[in-house]
């Protein structure tokens, strides 16, 4: 067996005895720790120790050098500080940056499915990271600095992000925003042919939406809180939007949506102006929507499975109707 090996074997035991709040920092030369933490491989170090062991450890005299830290979670470690510059390909994507201290810039550095929650000292230039993507990211506690011009921001989480953020939807690559959190960003243009699938806009300032300008006519999984819609909805895609806290005049024809679909819609604020009239409407909520009346004779009343009718006026011509109706709606 080899001395690192030995070593190894000596402090798994060693460590096995400690109560889990105490810390041990390694008292070799900083070649030897990484020799001890880490094993070698073609493509980059790897952890060579139980996560337990490793979870009684103080990393802060640990160097992170060519270590692979992709898909790692140090939310359990103890003292943890990374140059993003000397890991692995510069490689940072489906990594938990909890109590890590960044030492270095992000320069070149790949960043997707990143979540910097509860990190410290991130520092983040837009222009300069790996590709100009953050796709997915998490961005609480990290500090933004630099454009959104040509940034790829699918899926990002804005929430808790430090400085002022300021998008202007028009300048992010493919102009998509999709699955994007715009908590506590202001955004600073329009719109028009901008992808806002499952986008949040909760807690965001400035936005102003026209549904027939966006792309496709799609807004489907949106989260409207506290944006601002202006014009019909004539060919819109509405499936599964929630208009909860939504401002604007929200008045909605029905037989105007694209496919008449208003499945898994929330309504509340929105004022019907016509007709449910062969209207798919499986989990729509209609709790605070203004003026929906539906007519159960004209259209499949299975349609009407899973909905919340709070606020609604439902007509039924027949018992059969009815019956078959509270089954739908009991099942």
């Amino acid at each position: 067996m080899s001395n690192i090996k030995k070593v190894r074997k000596h402090l798994i035991k060693k460590l096995s005895k400690l109560k889990n709040e105490k810390k041990v920092l390694l008292d070799f030369d900083t070649a030897t720790i990484s020799k001890i933490i880490f094993n070698e491989t073609g493509y980059g170090k790897f952890f060579a120790l139980p996560f337990e062991t490793l979870k009684k450890i103080d990393f802060s005299n640990v160097p992170f050098k060519d270590v692979n830290v992709t898909w790692l979670d140090f939310s359990n470690l103890y003292g943890v500080r990374i140059n993003p510059q000397e890991v692995y390909n510069k490689d940072m994507s489906h990594t938990k940056l909890e109590d890590v201290t960044i030492t270095g810039s992000f320069d070149d550095v790949i960043l997707c499915d990143t979540s910097f929650k509860k990190s410290i000292d991130a520092v983040i230039n837009l222009q300069t990271i790996r590709d100009k993507s953050i796709e997915d990211c998490v961005l609480e506690d990290a500090y933004i600095e630099g454009s959104f011009d040509d940034v790829y921001v699918k899926g990002v989480n804005f929430t808790n992000c430090k400085n002022i953020i300021l998008l202007n939807p028009q300048d992010v690559r493919d102009k998509n925003l999709n699955s994007t959190v715009l908590d506590g960003v202001t955004i600073t243009g329009s719109f028009d042919s901008v992808k806002i699938i499952s986008t949040n806009f909760k807690k965001s300032k400035g936005a102003v939406i026209k549904p027939t300008e966006l792309w496709h006519k799609n807004m489907f999984g949106a989260i409207l809180y506290d944006a601002y819609i202006e014009g019909d909805f004539d060919g819109v895609y509405i499936v599964a939007t929630d208009f909860e806290g939504c401002k604007g005049r929200l008045n909605i024809n029905p037989q105007d949506v694209y496919l008449k679909y208003f499945s898994q819609t929330k309504l509340n604020g929105v004022t019907i102006t016509g007709p449910f009239d062969g209207v798919y409407l499986n989990q729509t909520d209609f709790k605070g929507s203004i003026g929906a009346v539906i007519d159960a004779s004209k259209f499949e009343i299975d349609r009407l499975e899973s909905c919340n009718l709070e606020d609604a006026k439902v007509i039924y011509n027949d018992d059969k109707i009815k019956k078959k109706r509270l089954y739908f709606m009991n099942r």
